[in-house]
């Protein structure tokens, strides 16, 4: 009876025993996976991939215990050697393109990212209100003097606004918001300070970036007070804020010196109430970190039409977008630099008021330090972006990967937006 020479040669072979055993030990993988999908919020389609690893190998299985499921040494067939290759090139091939194809059909929604860590440190540099004498201060500050702030007020404005900040972010996943209180890190935090775009605050960011475990983004606010003619006039204050970030995103490229470039950044500085200091802190802050993930960038752009590169799909139609000019030096960052500010002070020529002046005379200074490479632009990798930006409108969404905005104003009319440019949701002011 051939039938029940071939079971028999199973039996002999313990194939019903090896399938059997391998049954259970994959039942039990699966039901551990789905206790950690449980348990520990792991990502729901790992059982899938578990479950679908697990059948998938199983023509291996079979073949393996065939050959060699018999007592004593076997010779490897040439059915082995060329069947158990394709089995595991074909189950590496759909784990590989699967999620492209979404065959997994995985909830991007539920892949949780580690929050990003967001250092701020408020400090008061008695030594560095010179530096705003320039006129290209003027129009903000208007000749008054500035005060630098006392510890105690200091330590109040980042006591209060640090409630504010964790209140608002205390539910929120995506942010860890770092405000150092204690003297020693507030001594290091001035020692090695990121206030400006010198050299000094270059070499300072890795300082910073090391000492507070990897931040993602870092935020310096130089606060000073105005000083009042009498006492019963209300305190108004002065602050410049420097930003540093995507830390990541370049922490593998090198410059000349062979040190690292330390991600991006840029400047603003503002004025308010004092009694509305640490709001409106609160509100600027607030307003940035809600809106500053990437939702692309420009992709493509014809006349006033802008096409965007989606990243992140839960954008709308009519919602108001920001296009940030940034500069890459990899990327021809360098010349698109000076293009701008040749335009700039072209706009700006026949303006005859001491802060035109003064912004003319800034910009071709910094031309002339980024045609002779001297100084933080003599990096070849560095990037940065100012306030040259841009808004805009979605009037479309073509797919998951594409939206189409249309140009709503320049804030700059001699800015040249260009592909490439990040894009985040407008921050409230």
């Amino acid at each position: 009876m051939p039938n029940k020479s071939f079971i028999k040669r199973l039996m002999e072979r313990r194939i019903p025993q090896i399938l059997g055993s391998y049954l259970v030990a994959g039942t039990s993988l699966i039901l551990f996976i789905e206790y950690l999908i449980g348990k520990y919020q792991f990502p729901s389609h790992y059982a899938t991939l578990a479950l679908f690893a697990l059948i998938g190998i199983l023509p291996s299985v079979v073949i393996i215990a065939y050959f060699h499921g018999a007592p004593g040494k076997d010779e490897w067939t040439k059915i082995e050697k060329v069947g158990i290759p394709i089995n595991v090139l074909f189950i590496a091939g759909i784990l590989f393109f699967g999620d492209s194809l979404n065959i997994w059909k995985i909830n991007k929604d539920d892949i949780i990212d580690p929050p990003q860590k967001v250092l701020i440190h408020i400090t008061s540099m008695s030594h560095y209100t010179s530096g705003f004498d320039r006129p290209s201060y003027y129009e903000t500050i208007k000749g008054r003097e500035l005060i630098a702030l006392s510890d105690d007020e200091l330590s109040s404005i980042r006591i209060n606004f640090e409630s504010m900040m964790l209140g608002e972010f205390f539910d929120i996943d995506k942010y860890e918001i770092i405000i150092s209180q204690s003297s020693e890190n507030i001594e290091f935090l001035n020692r090695y300070h990121l206030l400006d775009f010198s050299n000094e605050s270059f070499s300072n960011v890795k300082e910073n970036y090391k000492r507070f475990n990897k931040p993602n983004h870092i935020y310096y606010l130089n606060i000073y007070k105005y000083h009042k003619d009498n006492e019963y006039e209300v305190t108004k204050y002065f602050y410049k804020g420097m930003y540093w970030g995507q830390f990541t995103r370049y922490l593998n490229t090198k410059i000349n010196n062979g040190e690292m470039n330390w991600g991006t950044n840029g400047d603003y500085f503002s004025e308010c109430d004092s009694s509305k200091i640490e709001e409106e802190l609160y509100n600027k802050f607030s307003s940035r970190l809600k809106s500053r993930g990437d939702i692309g960038s420009v992709s493509a752009i014809k006349d006033d039409i802008f096409y965007i590169k989606l990243y992140n799909l839960k954008i709308k139609k009519n919602m108001i977008l920001q296009g940030i000019t940034e500069y890459d030096f990899k990327n021809n960052g360098r010349e698109h630099r000076i293009y701008d500010l040749t335009q700039a002070i072209k706009f700006l020529k026949n303006r005859n008021d001491s802060i035109g002046q003064s912004q003319i005379k800034n910009y071709n200074n910094e031309i002339i330090s980024l045609e002779q490479r001297t100084e933080f632009n003599s990096s070849n990798t560095r990037v940065f972006n100012t306030d040259f930006n841009y808004d805009l409108r979605v009037v479309d969404i073509l797919d998951d990967t594409t939206a189409v905005t249309k140009l709503v104003e320049l804030n700059y009319p001699y800015v040249k937006p260009r592909v490439g440019n990040p894009v985040i949701i407008k921050p409230k002011h």
